[in-house]
C-alpha cells in the first residue's frame, strides 16, 4: 500500500467505480493491502482532459479521462483541504462507451 494513502482518505471516502459498484474506505484500504497497485506508467495508462473546479471554500473537483487499453472511462474527485493536508472524500469512474460528448437529440 502506498505509505500515505491511508493519511490521505477521509475517514468517510468512498467511491463508486467503473462498474457502478460502491466501496468503502475500509474496502480500498483492504485491497490495496492485499493486492500491489498496477504501475500506471508500465501498464501504459493514459491520463487527458484534468479539470478543476472549486467546490467551496477547501473544497474542489477533480475530473479527467483515464485510457486503460481499449478501456475509456471519465473520473471524478473530491479533494478537501484540512488544517494539515489534502484528503480524498469521494472518487467515481465511469466507463465511456461513445466516442461523442454533449450529445444532443434530435429535435421534433
Amino acid at each position: 500500500m502506498p505509505a500515505d494513502l491511508q493519511r490521505r482518505m477521509s475517514p468517510g471516502y468512498w467511491e463508486v467505480g467503473a462498474s457502478g459498484r460502491r466501496y468503502s474506505r475500509e474496502f480500498i484500504l483492504h485491497n490495496f493491502e492485499q493486492t500491489p497497485p498496477v504501475d500506471a506508467r508500465a501498464a501504459g495508462w493514459q491520463a487527458s482532459g484534468h479539470a478543476l473546479r472549486r467546490l467551496g471554500p477547501d473544497t474542489y473537483l477533480l475530473t479527467y479521462n483515464l485510457q486503460q487499453g481499449p478501456r475509456l472511462s471519465r473520473r471524478a474527485t473530491i479533494w478537501q483541504h484540512s488544517r494539515q493536508d489534502w484528503l480524498v472524500v469521494y472518487h467515481q469512474g465511469t466507463l465511456v462507451s461513445a466516442n461523442e460528448d454533449d450529445v444532443v437529440p434530435p429535435q421534433p
